[in-house]
């Protein structure tokens, strides 16, 4: 498997360095890495029901495109990405922040291949103000670019300052290149 390049420097500067990896590598990686742990995996299924005793959970029924099924164990982990496991346990749930209960939007990624990733780093090096200010602009000359945030003018000109708008770019084994916004 093509595994990460390690760790590079954040050339957007929120942190200093980041570990940037192939998600379909990681995929396959993560559930090889379950499977052999001996963990029975279920995906792609909907908590209906918890029963609790107390406060312990007895089954979990879940539904799926093969039908409804419970589950018991003596121990649940909640990776619904919702909290349901938990929530319908009856277990206390925070929704947000504490004074208006709004949540993080969703990030929302693409990718593109033949981005000229020297073009970019050269435009950022001549127009430092175009992004962020914590973007090490002097040390770009010497480092892979790993993500950008800017390009504030054009978004400027298109009438979108609104949006917050964060570019990633990263480069596996294969030299391909992505931008995600």
């Amino acid at each position: 498997m093509n595994a990460p390049p390690g760790h590079l420097r954040d050339t957007c500067g929120f942190v200093y360095s980041v570990t940037p990896y192939d998600p379909e590598v990681y995929k396959i990686l993560v559930v090889e890495m379950l499977e052999e742990a001996g963990v029975n995996l279920l995906v792609h299924n909907f908590v209906e029901h918890v029963e609790t005793k107390g406060n312990t959970i007895k089954h979990v029924e879940i539904s799926s495109k093969f039908g409804r099924h419970q589950i018991q164990g003596s121990i649940f982990i909640d990776t619904t990405g919702d909290a349901d496991i938990a929530y319908l346990s009856g277990a206390p749930t925070l929704k947000g922040r504490d004074e208006d209960q709004k949540t993080q939007p969703m990030t929302m990624k693409f990718r593109m291949r033949g981005v000229n990733l020297s073009k970019v780093k050269d435009y950022m090096i001549q127009n430092p103000n175009n992004f962020l200010s914590k973007t090490p602009i002097k040390d770009l000359p010497n480092l892979p670019l790993t993500a950008v945030q800017g390009f504030y003018k054009e978004w400027e000109q298109a009438n979108l300052l609104s949006i917050e708008i964060k570019c990633y770019f990263l480069q596996d084994l294969q030299k391909m290149k992505y931008l995600s916004i």
